[in-house]
């Protein structure tokens, strides 16, 4: 389904790059692997402006903090829409 997805926004004229490339990039990113700790230091960053709350390493701009975590909300709703 996502291929053909992809397909649709080339005929779009959404994606203009290589499809196989750009659907490989995505279906690398769904296949990350975390455990426990690595969310749990994912959210204390996100919640914390983007500063990583054991390195204090900015690790995404303040301001984009807010916007990310409503892409994460609503993308972790994924699997139950519809």
């Amino acid at each position: 389904m996502n291929r053909a997805i992809a397909y649709m926004m080339l005929d779009f004229g959404l994606i203009e790059s290589n499809v196989e490339e750009v659907l490989d990039f995505y279906f690398q990113q769904c296949s990350v692997m975390v455990n426990y700790q690595d969310l749990a230091l994912i959210a204390a960053t996100l919640a914390n402006d983007g500063l990583n709350p054991i390195t204090g390493e900015q690790a995404l701009y303040g301001k984009y903090s807010k916007y990310l975590i409503s892409v994460i909300f609503t993308s972790s709703l994924y699997d139950f829409l519809g």
